[in-house]
């Protein structure tokens, strides 16, 4: 036979006795076999349950620095509820109690600490329910993103990160002259372009990019192009020494800048002109001048530099290598020498 235990209103049933003593309150209803005479019991007690309960008595929450987290509500009761919150919120940040939302953004010494507070829920008979709310706010590392060489190219995902989080880092070359070669740092695939890394400590990695026409000189983009593509365009030559006079035999320092154009590389200098030069092939060098005749001498020192995609561009100076006194001395006697003959 069955047997129900069913409570009046505002009871609850609290246990079974007799028969049924091996059952807990959860059962409602006690199965027996009359194979004889039975005694079975049910005690009932005042029901102490709340009107209306949060949802639950825990809330432990780990966050980043930025902050807009829902805290639980309560079901029951009699409406509308009110929710307060009481204790220590991490700096920065504020409860709201119309959206039971605690939200902000935690200065960063709040980082890798835990805050504690209590959340009170309050319906119109004045029936409270509490829960305990803990805020771990994560701690906070700096991604630092290096290109090397400078200007080759381009990486997204540096900045203030939060503790484990996994962030995106993405490299890009900036012309298609250059490609993305590898990853320097503790990167999740090192030869990957785009990869993640996972932010446990502060980080500074190196997206690493080659020039492509020094690996590949027979690659299509290497050939020269117009202007206009925005390849193949020619470096910039400065000559920063002055045009001047010099003695004849004598040295001039000459000094140049040489500035690559954004999308090459330059491959080769090279001097030319009367005279002598030190290293033809250098960007600075030593010119010696011719010596002096009995007329003054301009000479033309041009500087041309190329880039690895054949682009050229040239600058000049004019040197002056006055008369020698002594060459007209030397003329003149030799004329004075042939006259008699005539």
């Amino acid at each position: 036979m069955t047997i129900t235990a069913e409570p009046d209103s505002g009871y609850v049933l609290s246990g079974w006795g007799g028969a049924c003593a091996s059952l807990t309150r959860k059962n409602s209803t006690c199965q027996l076999t009359m194979n004889g005479h039975r005694t079975a019991s049910a005690t009932f007690e005042a029901d102490t349950t709340p009107a209306f309960a949060l949802t639950t008595k825990r809330y432990h929450t780990t966050v980043g620095r930025r902050v807009s987290q829902l805290l639980p509500g309560a079901t029951g009761g009699n409406g509308p509820l009110e929710y307060s919150l009481s204790g220590n919120l991490p700096p920065g940040h504020s409860f709201s109690a119309t959206t039971r939302r605690v939200s902000g953004a935690a200065e960063r010494s709040a980082a890798g600490n835990a805050y504690w507070s209590t959340l009170t829920v309050t319906d119109c008979d004045g029936d409270t329910d509490t829960l305990r709310i803990r805020i771990y706010i994560k701690d906070l590392y700096d991604l630092t993103i290096l290109i090397e060489p400078s200007g080759y190219g381009t990486a997204t995902g540096a900045g203030e990160k939060n503790e484990d989080e996994v962030v995106t880092v993405t490299a890009t070359p900036s012309l298609n002259t250059y490609a993305f070669e590898d990853w320097d740092g503790d990167v999740a695939d090192t030869t990957a372009s785009s990869t993640t890394i996972t932010m446990t400590s502060d980080q500074t990695i190196t997206a690493n990019f080659l020039y492509i026409c020094d690996e590949h000189p027979g690659s299509p983009v290497c050939a020269r192009r117009s202007p206009e593509d925005g390849i193949g365009e020619p470096p910039t030559v400065t000559i920063e020494t002055a045009g001047q006079s010099v003695s004849g035999g004598s040295s001039l320092e000459l000094a140049a800048t040489v500035t690559a154009p954004t999308d090459g590389k330059i491959a080769s200098h090279s001097w030319s002109g009367p005279g002598s030069f030190s290293d033809a092939t250098a960007e600075d060098t030593t010119w010696t001048a011719p010596a002096a005749r009995s007329s003054e001498q301009r000479f033309t020192l041009t500087l041309t530099a190329s880039t690895a995609a054949g682009a050229s561009a040239s600058a000049s100076i004019e040197v002056v290598v006055p008369a020698s006194a002594d060459a007209d001395e030397d003329d003149g006697d030799e004329m004075d020498a042939a006259e008699p003959a005539e």
